[in-house]
């Protein structure tokens, strides 16, 4: 007669594969979130970064645009310089993870041609070993 039912060593087994599998998906899961979520503040800077300059462009308020980069956030605003900006138009934005800054943390648009008053500059966005590189030209051009 057979029984019916499985043994403890069967159930070990099974027991062990299920940790061994969760435990591998959970470190792939983490890897795909700090991307995606690396992937998502470039492209909230990216897209701060045309709004000032479509802002520039427009000569809205008769003057340069810019953003104002920080590790947590930014900030578009309204003026040639951060420090000599106009308060009143600034808009804050988030980013949802601290990153690591390389490159202008200021970029100013001119009114009417929206190109940088720097030159062509290349920023840097890297969180927990991952970068990501967004580019402006001396035209104004922004790719990442």
């Amino acid at each position: 007669m057979f029984s019916r039912g499985f043994t403890l060593m069967e159930i070990v087994v099974v027991v062990a594969l299920v940790f061994i599998f969760s435990t591998l998906s959970f470190g792939t899961y983490k890897v795909f979130q700090f991307r995606s979520n690396l992937d998502t503040a470039v492209a909230n800077v990216f897209s701060a970064c045309r709004r000032a300059q479509a802002q520039a462009q427009a000569n809205l308020g008769d003057a340069p645009w810019g953003v104002k980069l920080q590790t947590s956030g930014g900030t578009i605003f309204k003026g040639a310089s951060w420090s000599g900006r106009d308060t009143s138009a600034d808009e804050n934005f988030s980013l949802t993870l601290n990153l690591q800054l390389a490159g202008a943390s200021e970029i100013i648009f001119a009114k009417m041609t929206g190109w940088p008053l720097g030159g062509a500059t290349n920023l840097t966005l890297t969180f927990n070993n991952d970068s990501k590189q967004i580019n402006i030209n001396s035209r104004g051009i922004i790719s990442y």
